[in-house]
């Protein structure tokens, strides 16, 4: 990071990702290693701004406790927390924790957005795994409203819709309905020459995205961006956490990779949500110059080693 030109821009640092146990556990011991990091990376860039450091999480089960076991539903999971959780007897400080929430620059979630019905998002359906993580945020006595009084900022570190059939990443989703409801599912590695992996078919669009078919799962994740980008410039009304949110990152790995990033001419991206994308943010910039928050949509980096 010393070797990052001070006049490159912002720079962030994201020490977990997805982790539960991990952080609830050890909130002291990442607070120490945060501090460390902040002061190394400065000092190395001296006239650069100070580097935003923060945390990614899961939108549930934020706590790993393993001591629970394995529970079925989410339900039952919320039910046993409910009836027996007990942080201190666990060995979970959570002053720390909450401290450690308080301290970073900003909190990442990990929010893959599931929808019942790919023709009709509801109103702030969005939020559905913000208000899970809130719920779990009650049992450490704090809530994202607090975190983010504090000068936290809250980010959606990593979502998207992959359109894939399982979890081993080998095929795509049989329809839309499927891709709606696990869109943490996708396809591993680029497009195959016969285009038999591509939920979304985008051999059969141009340039502009103009299509020759109808694909359900392409015309889903259209909407999803449509609606998404609808939602995080509070043009649904009425939700709770929307103009919490500082920044949105996409996950770009395999089929979840709309901007195609990785595989340019054999890729599963769409032009039309690039333009939604483009569109969106282009709003987000006007309204941080003068009316509303900034909310921006832009690509997670990561490394894919199926992408070549």
């Amino acid at each position: 990071m010393s070797s990052i030109p001070a006049d490159a821009g912002d720079l962030a640092l994201t020490v977990a990702g997805e982790m539960g146990a991990t952080v609830t556990f050890y909130a002291s011991e990442w607070l120490e290693v945060i501090d460390r990091a902040r002061t190394r990376i400065d000092a190395s860039r001296p006239g650069s701004q100070p580097v935003s450091i923060g945390i990614q999480l899961n939108a549930n089960k934020l706590c790993g406790c393993f001591e629970t076991g394995f529970i079925g539903t989410y339900e039952e999971f919320m039910q046993r927390f409910e009836d027996d959780f007990r942080p201190e007897e666990l060995g979970i400080d959570v002053q720390a924790f909450v401290g450690l929430l308080k301290a970073v620059d900003y909190v990442g979630v990990s929010a893959y957005v599931a929808v019942d019905d790919p023709t009709s998002i509801r109103a702030c359906e969005f939020e559905d795994l913000l208000i899970r993580f809130d719920k779990e945020l009650a049992f450490y006595n704090t809530s994202i409203d607090d975190i983010t009084s504090s000068g936290t900022a809250l980010q959606l570190a990593e979502t998207g819709i992959g359109g894939g059939a399982g979890q081993d990443g080998k095929y795509p989703a049989p329809d839309a309905l499927s891709a709606a409801r696990r869109p943490y599912w996708g396809v591993q590695g680029p497009v195959k020459e016969d285009h038999s992996n591509d939920p979304f078919q985008m051999h059969k669009c141009d340039a502009a995205g103009v299509c020759t078919d109808s694909n359900e799962i392409r015309e889903y994740r259209r909407y999803f961006y449509e609606q998404f980008s609808a939602y995080l410039l509070g043009e649904q009304g009425g939700c709770l956490y929307d103009s919490a949110i500082e920044a949105v990152y996409l996950w770009a790995t395999g089929s979840f990779d709309v901007l195609e990033l990785y595989v340019p001419d054999r890729g599963y991206g769409d032009p039309a949500v690039v333009q939604t994308i483009v569109d969106h943010n282009a709003a987000a910039r006007l309204r941080l110059n003068g009316v509303v928050d900034q909310v921006v949509l832009a690509p997670e980096p990561a490394s894919d080693p199926f992408a070549s």
